[in-house]
């Protein structure tokens, strides 16, 4: 090995490597400050397979970035700058002009990594000295003002002036920007009308503050398909429009992307990689239906966006001069200032809006449930409350339900239930009602409306979810675990019948 190899790998491994010490008599004073700034300015380190130069710049917003650059390209960007170079001759000395690109890559004393990481926790001092970090830190510094129209854009329409949905919000929103190498384990869902301000929050202040840390996508390919590396070092990823609950495959990529620390990273013509993430999803919608929610679903906080401004020309104008005029730095200041409850982070609201996502989830049988069984009053010509029904009327009112939604174009995904029979073991594994036979005919003995009602809440661990049922929105937060009775001891002189 020659001196300069065992120079070089000293360099990269001496974390207390400094180069106000570098010296060189191959270049003139001025060609060695030339040199010094092109450290300042560059890096060589190993990136994705491949010995790339690595450049902190920015785009032109002001948003930090680092571009990644073949050597042929830092030869071309820096064509006519050349320093003067010594060279021996039979003469004597000699000094000859030498594109700095090319000498830089060349010389001993160039900064020079391993390879790439990115960490958004900062590095200790000898892992920075081996390693470039991608994270490029946040674009704008937080700064004390005005956001008061940015405050109630977000209380009042996002989350319908729920003040406890809000900090909810904050809470999230705040853990983003204060630990950005944490994931919540949470993702963000906001749908609403046109023109109701969802993508205002992202697109005009997230946007700014993360530069190339935020990534916007339209199409579920870009997140859940291959050639994925334009994710790894992103830490906001907003989905406008983009669709998974009909594909089981996506959702399942795109649960583990909210939740799992590791990832695959496949760069175009590279080898599958796994590495650490960080990124925080986003969706953003004017649907009903966004994502697929299990009825125990912990991964989303779901708001339901107020169409009360939807259209209001001079209530978002106003809005938008806040966020121009140091709107953005207020509101950062906040994010930073907030006291974050990890607790409540983790456990995010179980809104209404879930309750939504929920219900568009759920099988037939158990929309069904919902929407027409638990619904019945007391004109039904065939269902009555706390009394016997048959599991055929039981399959017929389940049966016109389906057709009158088909005939409406409206989709309920795949019917398992054919028959009586079939309905039967599904009522009698959601609710237990007690089974009896009403001639030849099986069947069940019915509680109230509203026990059966309680045994349906209790399956979506969800309260206040009824049409007819007027509560604040504050009752969608009741998570509490409900009472075992099934409420059937009125009904013990029809079982004895």
């Amino acid at each position: 090995m020659n001196e300069t190899s065992k120079e070089m790998i000293q360099k990269i491994l001496n974390p207390n490597y400094d180069q106000g010490m570098i010296t060189d008599d191959n270049v003139r004073p001025e060609g060695l400050q030339a040199l010094l700034c092109m450290n300042e300015m560059y890096c060589q380190a190993m990136h994705d397979g491949a010995m790339m130069i690595m450049e902190r710049t920015h785009d032109h917003r002001g948003a930090k970035e680092i571009n990644a650059m073949k050597k042929l390209d830092l030869y071309d960007r820096h064509e006519a700058d050349t320093i003067l170079v010594k060279h021996m001759t039979s003469n004597g000395e000699s000094w000859k002009p030498m594109q700095i690109a090319k000498y830089w890559c060349k010389w001993k004393y160039k900064n020079q990594k391993l390879k790439t990481v990115f960490s958004p926790r900062p590095l200790s001092k000898d892992v920075a000295t081996r390693f470039f970090n991608m994270y490029p830190g946040l674009s704008k510094e937080p700064k004390a003002g005005d956001w008061s129209r940015i405050q109630t854009h977000l209380r009042d329409i996002w989350c319908n002036g729920d003040e406890e949905l809000f900090g909810a919000v904050m809470n999230w929103m705040a853990h983003l920007v204060q630990k950005p190498w944490e994931k919540p384990g949470v993702a963000l869902v906001v749908t609403g009308g046109r023109g109701t301000g969802k993508s205002t929050i992202f697109e005009c202040i997230f946007k700014p503050i993360l530069g190339s840390l935020y990534c916007k996508v339209s199409h579920r390919n870009h997140l859940s398909g291959n050639f994925n590396a334009h994710l790894a070092t992103k830490l906001l990823v907003v989905n406008e429009e983009a669709f998974f609950h009909g594909d089981h495959e996506a959702n399942e990529v795109v649960k583990s992307m909210i939740t799992e620390e590791l990832m695959e990273i496949e760069p175009k013509g590279v080898d599958i990689r796994e590495k650490e993430t960080f990124m925080r999803v986003v969706f953003l919608s004017n649907n009903e239906h966004v994502i697929a929610a299990s009825t125990d679903e912990r991964r989303y906080l779901v708001l339901e966006s107020s169409s009360d401004r939807a259209q209001d020309q001079e209530y978002f104008k106003g809005l938008r001069h806040e966020i121009n005029n140091g709107g953005i730095e207020a509101f950062l200041h906040a994010l930073m200032s907030w006291k974050i409850d990890m607790d409540k982070l983790r456990t995010p609201p179980r809104t209404k809006g879930l309750f939504n996502q929920m219900l568009h989830s759920l099988n037939p049988f158990q929309r069904w449930t919902y929407e027409k069984f638990l619904h019945i009053g007391d004109d039904h010509p065939c269902i009555k409350w706390k009394t016997k029904v048959s599991s055929e009327d039981l399959y017929l009112c389940y049966n016109d339900w389906r057709h009158n939604l088909r005939d409406c174009d409206v989709r309920t995904g795949a019917n398992k239930i054919a028959d009586a029979g079939a309905i039967t073991k599904e009522i009698h594994k959601l609710f237990g009602f007690p089974r009896t036979r009403i001639g030849n005919q099986r069947g069940f003995v019915l509680p109230s409306r509203d026990d059966a009602r309680q045994i349906f809440e209790k399956h979506v661990k969800m309260t206040g979810i009824w049409d007819d049922f007027e509560a604040d929105e504050g009752e969608f937060f009741d998570d509490s675990s409900k009472s075992e009775s099934r409420g059937f001891d009125d009904l013990d002189d029809l079982l004895n019948d």
